[in-house]
Formats: structure tokens, C-alpha cells, sequence
């Protein structure tokens, strides 16, 4: 090796080095929304996904998202995006009209324009054995596309699907069977690279199944499995799989192991992961580079937004990337008592993320918040979600904006806040988790012994509550090392309980006992040994009575 050629490597070596190195240079961004879930394809430079109301929308590099067709596809349809021949532009692709008794399905595709779709077309005439809409993948003239099939007999009877590729022509078509390897259902096809990328689930003797992401050469071959997640009890998936630059990427969703993006190069197998650090609802794609990827709301992560979000920097490029925002709401001062005058405050932040850890939490300064709000009702009757209030304010330099709360007091509240864009085209971020105000009145409590040895614990209630009762629950134990999912507000009686930690009371009460006839006063006596107590009021009258609840007292 001459030492022009050595010092030309090690130039390249440092080049690679600096790039996975380098910190993120733009942050995540959500450009969608997705409550129901969905689908989302790309490539050529355009994204296509479902909205909640079931119409196709598209998004071209970073325009607007738009609306893309007059007539929506099914909605049991699998969509694909794919470059047209020629590379001149993208289109989107689908089957409909699906009938055993004809035995065949019409591919429909139209070509992809920042406004939408061009008038469809019908493409193709596939063949059709049942089993639900089959997935269909195109690249330029080649359609892939899956054919239902089964094997087995009775409780042993599972899904055998056949991949195909098709070559579309004005002067006729020709079509290849490719390799299915084992037996398994398809849910999603990808055509590039000179590969058929398949997403296949196939049945398993223990579980719910499993997930596995296998690749096809277009002219034959045996098929290869690349990745493979198994289903059961917590378990993890593969959510959706692309082709983008020589090599197969995946999302990888589920509880049992972390959420990540995968690599796989088709020519080495080498594979690399890199942690989501948010939850994957499974929908993904790739596009020259780009990753789009649908993240979910769990009960684990209160502040993820149900949103389409686009990676700012390459997850597989970059040493550390920067989140899509997210939002928090609490409540000030807490505990919320009827004289009180209450604010919600919501705190909008970035996390930043390395491959394997969070490594920094930045506030979002000067977005507008709205404050949602609504009753709490009780009974047989819905609860009706938080609705706008209009009230607002600015986020912070510390990321945080204080909203007095509107209607109160009030017995009960739910309450959520949004971000409010001012820039055309962006993303509302919601709350993930709604806030549940308790409003309570005034309580104090005392405890002596009686010379008979019981005890007797006594105190007001400001403002009067005639006729309601009260009870007595003691303290059996303080709960620490816990991890807090979503809000945690803070009631009389938790007051100065450290942080990860919560009290565990008595289920059924000590005693209980009706307040004086006036409402401004109890007593209750027990036999009950020494510990730490607190008095609370009933819930008679459902939600449209105030809480009561004393701070914990030590009884001797």
C-alpha cells in the first residue's frame, strides 16, 4: 500500500469518525397525528398516511401535509409508495375490489403530487385467494404483491402467503414466484434495491405468534430472514420494514425489550440498533435517509404525543439526536383547596437522546398553550373529554406556562392542555394524559386517648358540610422506590411524602361517624391502636360534593 493510499484512508476513517460522532443538528418534529393508528409509507421523497378520519394524506419533503384523494382507498387497504419509471416523481398504490368469485383484486395507482394524487388508474389484475386485503409494493414498473395461501388442517391450519413480482409494461407483464421461505401470513411488502422485503407472521406452537423481516431477491432466490421478534406475554414486534440505500430498516415495537430502529445491510447481514427512547406504535418508513416513524401513547410515558414524527438527523448518523417536544400539565399550589386560586402549568421540553441513554432534558421557550378543561361527572353517564377553555399563555424560558384555571372552584376537573402552532402546517402537541383536580375544603384533626384507653380523634370543616360523614383510616405503610406514571397531585394527607413514594391506608375505614348538625365539626372514637391517621369526608354525593381529607396525624 503506498503512503498517498494509507493517508487517503485514514482521512476517510477520520470523516467516518467525525459523522458518528457529531451532535444533532436538528430535532425531531411531529408533521402528523394518529390516535387509531396507521400505516405510514415514502419514498421519492413523499409520505403517505391515514388520518384518524380514514383519508389518504400526503407530505412532500417538508410542505404542508395535504389531503390526497376525492375517493379514499378502502380502509382495509395496504398502501405503498413507490418511485415512478423513470424516476420521475412517486406513486401510491392499492388494491380494491378483492373477490374470491372472480378470484382477482385491482391494483389502483395514481401518481403523487405535492397537492395530492393524480386521478387513479387501475394498474394490475392480481390474483385473489381471501384473507383480507394483500400487500402490494412498487417500484417503477415492478409491483410485488402477496398471494393468501394456507397450510394445515383444523386447529393446525395457518397462513402460507406467496410473494410475487410483477414487471408492468405497455407490451404485456411477466410475473415471478418468488421464495416464501416457512409458511407465514404478509402484512407488508417493500420493493428496492433489487430486493422484495417482507414483514411475515408466522405461526408458533407457544404465544401469540411472531414477527420476522425477510428479503428476496427480485430474480429468484431463496428467501432469507434478517430479523425475528416472537409475540406473546409482553412481548415485542416488528412494526414495519423499508428499503432504503442497501440495506433493510425496521421499527421494533413491544415492552419486553427497548423500542428501536434497525439496520440491516442485504449485503453483509451486519445489523445495528439504535434505541427509540419513545414508544413505537409499529408504523415506519425510511426514505433517502429520512425516518418516519409513528410513536404511541403507553401508560409507562405520560408526555408522548400520538404523533407522525420525522427524525431531524439520522438516528444511524448522528451521536446524539434531539426528540419531537412534549407536554406536561400540573397544577399550583397544591394540595387545590375551595379558597384556593388555582393554576395549571404546563411544561413543554426536548429530550436529547444518545443511542443508548437520555443524556439532557432542554425547555421549549415561547409556544403558545391552551388549557382544556371539563366537569368531572360520576355514574352511569360519560365522561366528557377536556374541551377548549381559551385560555393560554406563552412558554417560558424555562418551558413552562401558568394558566389560571378558568370556573373554579369547581368539585372536580379534567383537565389537558395542547400547543397552539402559529406557524402554518405545524402539529398541534396534546397532553397525553388528562389531570384529574380534586377540589377539597378545610379539614383539621386532633387525637387524644380516653381514659378507657380508646381514641378519639376530633376537628372542623371549613366550609360546613351538614349532613355528609366522616372516616377513619390508618396508615400501614409507605411505599418507596416506585416509578411515577403520568401526574401525581398531591392531596392532604401525602403532603412531605418524598418523592417515588406513596402512603398505603387502611382499605375499609377504622371507624366512621356522621359530622355535627351544623357540618363544621366531627368526632370519632375507635379502638385503635397508636400510628399515624387521617379523617376523610364520603363521596355521597359522587363527583357534585368537595373532597375532605385531614393532613396525617400521629395518635399515641
Amino acid at each position: 500500500m503506498s503512503t498517498l493510499h494509507r493517508l487517503v484512508l485514514l482521512a476517510a476513517a477520520a470523516l467516518l469518525t467525525l459523522a458518528a460522532t457529531a451532535p444533532s443538528t436538528f430535532a425531531d418534529e411531529p408533521f402528523g397525528s394518529s390516535t387509531h393508528g396507521t400505516a405510514i409509507v415514502a419514498d421519492a421523497g413523499y409520505v403517505v398516511w391515514r388520518a384518524d378520519d380514514g383519508r389518504i394524506v400526503v407530505r412532500a419533503g417538508a410542505s404542508h401535509a395535504q389531503t390526497a384523494l376525492r375517493r379514499n382507498p378502502p380502509a382495509s387497504a395496504i398502501l405503498d409508495v413507490g418511485a415512478r419509471a423513470g424516476g420521475e416523481g412517486a406513486q401510491l398504490i392499492w388494491t380494491e375490489g378483492c373477490s374470491t368469485r372472480s378470484g382477482s383484486c385491482m391494483v389502483r395507482g395514481g401518481q403523487l403530487i405535492s397537492s395530492g394524487v393524480v386521478k387513479a388508474r387501475v394498474l394490475a389484475h392480481i390474483p385473489y385467494r381471501g384473507g383480507g386485503s394483500p400487500a402490494v409494493a412498487i417500484e417503477g414498473s415492478r409491483l410485488a404483491y402477496a398471494v393468501h395461501g394456507t397450510t394445515g388442517s383444523g386447529k393446525r391450519k395457518s397462513a402460507c402467503d406467496v410473494p410475487y413480482v410483477r414487471t408492468l409494461s405497455s407490451h404485456g407483464s411477466s410475473t415471478r414466484k418468488l421464495d416464501r421461505g416457512h409458511c407465514a401470513a404478509i402484512s407488508q411488502l417493500d420493493v428496492g434495491d433489487g430486493y422484495v422485503a417482507i414483514l411475515a407472521h408466522p405461526a408458533v406452537q407457544y404465544g401469540s405468534g411472531a414477527t420476522e423481516a425477510r428479503v428476496v431477491k427480485v430474480g429468484g432466490g431463496h428467501s432469507r430472514t434478517l430479523q425475528r421478534e416472537a409475540q406473546g406475554e409482553e412481548s415485542n414486534f416488528i412494526g414495519a420494514i423499508s428499503l432504503d440505500g442497501g440495506a433493510l430498516y425496521t421499527a421494533r415495537g413491544g415492552i419486553r425489550q427497548a423500542n428501536v430502529f434497525t439496520r440491516i445491510r442485504l449485503g453483509s447481514g451486519a445489523r445495528t440498533d439504535v434505541r427509540a427512547f419513545v414508544n413505537l406504535a409499529g408504523a415506519f418508513a425510511r426514505d433517502g435517509g429520512h425516518d418516519y416513524y409513528a410513536q404511541t401513547v403507553s401508560f409507562e410515558s405520560s408526555t408522548e404525543c400520538a404523533c407522525i414524527i420525522v427524525a431531524g438527523d439520522d438516528p444511524f448518523a448522528v451521536a446524539q439526536r434531539v426528540l419531537a417536544p412534549e407536554l406536561s400539565l400540573t397544577a399550583a399550589p397544591q394540595p387545590v383547596y375551595v379558597d384556593s386560586a388555582p393554576s395549571a402549568v404546563a411544561t413543554l421540553t426536548r429530550r436529547t437522546v444518545s443511542r443508548t441513554a437520555v443524556v439532557g432534558t432542554a425547555p421549549v421557550a415561547g409556544e403558545q398553550v391552551e388549557l382544556l378543561s371539563t366537569n368531572v361527572v360520576s355514574g352511569p353517564v360519560n365522561q366528557r373529554a377536556p374541551v377548549p377553555t381559551g385560555a393560554t399563555a406563552t412558554t417560558g424560558a424555562d418551558g413552562t406556562a401558568t394558566i389560571p384555571i378558568p370556573g373554579t372552584p369547581r368539585w372536580r376537573l379534567l383537565l389537558a392542555a395542547a400547543t397552539r402552532p402559529i406557524v402554518q402546517g405545524a402539529v398541534s402537541i396534546p397532553t397525553s394524559q388528562n389531570l384529574n383536580i380534586t377540589t377539597y375544603v378545610h379539614m383539621t384533626a386532633a387525637t387524644t386517648r380516653l381514659p378507657d384507653g380508646r381514641l378519639q380523634v376530633s376537628g372542623t370543616i371549613s366550609p360546613a358540610q351538614p349532613g355528609r360523614k366522616v372516616r377513619l383510616d390508618r396508615l400501614l405503610e409507605q411505599v418507596c422506590n416506585q416509578r411515577q406514571y403520568g401526574p401525581v397531585l398531591i392531596t392532604p394527607s401525602s403532603v412531605g411524602v418524598p418523592a417515588g413514594c406513596f402512603d398505603r391506608w387502611t382499605q375499609d375505614p377504622v371507624t366512621t361517624a356522621t359530622v355535627s348538625a351544623d357540618g363544621t365539626s366531627y368526632t370519632l372514637d375507635a379502638n385503635a391502636p397508636a400510628g399515624t391517621y387521617r379523617v376523610s369526608l364520603d363521596f355521597a354525593g359522587g363527583a357534585a360534593v368537595y373532597a375532605g381529607e385531614t393532613a396525617a396525624v400521629e395518635a399515641p
